[in-house]
């Protein structure tokens, strides 16, 4: 009796192990699964960001040429287009499907600014061909040194840009120039901007436009974020697993509902610099959700962390061209 009351004692123990073996290997394959979701996503996210420096380089090799052959553009070709306003501005007509260009008269606006304006209406075409090609591209633009600025989808532009403005004194201007990017080479701006009637937060891509060694302008893209994380980040759709863009800051840029609800995140507000506060979850309320986006920003891919008093599983991968994070939160 003693013997059989052993047994099933021995039997009981190897039971409860082999359950705790199968639990540790179940949450294991799932961890992995992730791994590998999370990879393959942030692989394609990067791809496409990449993809956009190399399109707007090639826009910007585009202008060039037209720069180093103007001599070929006659002034009066496209002159009917634009009206000169008595505030000193020169805009573009309204036409559908067409960009709209808006010379601001911060420098007076000769016959050779009228010039630059005429033989860089090309551009436009590959303006449209981008943006009506790839719905996260929710803007393109080419800005000149004389603060001429050419812009696909047109809109009101007189609502946006008052008469004398400096568009170089914007960022996604100067940070263009050889001071902050001596190797003239198309780059993402790290920190993103909120666009209201996107309703999202929007990351800008630049590449610098040379003339006889000096830079004359810069073309830009501006991207819809949440139109990038719903593009790729297809298969997080479990209330099991939160996942987000974060910057190297911490601050949170697009999500799905899960890792606003697990974060404690709100996008009601009445100013949106407002979110620039309350979405930095470096600085969150929650100490566990401020170390969870420190350990981020350190290096850590792979952790556990403790968030509403439960156990989570942090895997994290980078989004190489924007110095950004793609980050996913598992239940444990």
């Amino acid at each position: 009796m003693k013997i059989y009351h052993h047994l099933k004692g021995c039997f009981f123990i190897i039971f409860v192990f082999s359950l705790f073996l199968f639990s540790c290997s179940e949450s294991h394959n799932r961890i992995k699964n992730y791994q590998i979701s999370l990879t393959r996503n942030v692989t394609q996210i990067n791809r496409d960001l990449q993809l956009y420096l190399n399109i707007i380089q090639e826009v910007a090799q585009t202008t060039e040429h037209l720069y180093n052959n103007q001599d070929d553009y006659s002034n009066d070709l496209l002159s009917n287009r634009y009206i000169a306003l008595p505030n000193g501005v020169l805009l573009s007509r309204v036409e559908e499907g067409r960009s709209v260009v808006f010379v601001s008269g911060f420098v007076p606006i000769t016959e050779e600014i009228k010039r630059i304006v005429y033989f860089t209406e090309s551009i436009e075409d590959i303006f449209i061909d981008f943006v009506d090609s790839t719905p996260e591209i929710i803007q393109i633009y080419f800005t000149e040194k004389h603060s001429y600025i050419r812009i696909y989808p047109p809109f009101d532009v007189l609502q946006t840009y008052r008469a004398g403005i400096d568009f170089t004194n914007f960022n996604y201007y100067y940070l263009a120039n050889e001071s902050f990017n001596p190797l003239r080479n198309p780059l993402f701006i790290e920190d993103p901007h909120f666009e209201q009637y996107e309703n999202s937060w929007v990351a800008s891509a630049i590449a610098p436009v040379y003339h006889f060694d000096e830079m004359s302008g810069v073309v830009g893209v501006n991207i819809n974020v949440n139109m990038l994380f719903d593009k790729w980040v297809i298969d997080t759709d479990s209330e099991e697993i939160a996942a987000f863009f974060m910057t190297k800051d911490g601050f949170w840029v697009a999500g799905d509902k899960e890792s606003k609800s697990l974060l404690g995140l709100s996008t009601d507000f009445e100013q949106y610099y407002e979110v620039f506060e309350a979405h930095n979850i470096a600085y969150h309320n929650d100490t566990n959700i401020q170390n969870i986006a420190r350990r981020l920003i350190s290096g850590n891919k792979n952790f556990v962390a403790s968030i509403n008093d439960k156990m989570y599983y942090v895997l994290c991968a980078d989004i190489t061209p924007l110095s950004w994070f793609l980050v996913y939160i598992l239940q444990n």
